[in-house]
């Protein structure tokens, strides 16, 4: 690392600390030249998704999009913030794994029905409603059956 005072590129650790949460480390460095002292941080670099839509188009994956269709579907349910926060936080990671770091829309709205299928059925069901465009109450039928608790 190039020392911001002298230029030169020798220089010694001093002391690391992580920050926000592990995602980062920051590094205290002393510059074996002139002996000044300088903080470098160090994060994950991070990884682009692209996501298709229906329609072909292709944009950024946007987690703030997520966060907002679930918070919608969970308007007015007994759910705590950070459970809600955390459906989008694994459906994000979900997304991340994808190997071709493209996803589809269609992919998207799966891993969001999966995580809300155990969170919450009403919120499943309304998500599912838009998500799927239900045109009738059997399609509605059929979406409640899928989560209808089996009988032993």
């Amino acid at each position: 690392m190039k020392c911001p005072y002298c230029k030169e590129d020798r220089d010694r650790v001093v002391d690391t600390r992580s920050y926000d949460e592990g995602l980062g480390i920051k590094r205290r460095r002393e510059c074996l030249d002139c002996g000044r002292r300088f903080t470098s941080h160090e994060s994950v670099e991070e990884i682009s998704i692209t996501v298709i839509k229906k329609d072909g188009n292709k944009q950024p994956f946007d987690f703030q999009k997520v966060l907002t269709s679930v918070k919608i579907a969970c308007r007015k349910r007994p759910l705590r913030e950070e459970k809600i926060k955390q459906v989008a936080d694994m459906v994000e990671r979900q997304a991340m794994e994808v190997i071709s770091k493209e996803i589809s829309s269609t992919q998207i709205g799966d891993l969001i029905l999966n995580q809300l299928k155990d969170l919450d059925s009403v919120a499943f069901v309304r998500f599912s409603s838009v998500y799927r465009e239900y045109n009738n109450v059997d399609q509605f039928i059929t979406a409640l059956e899928d989560i209808k608790p089996q009988d032993d």
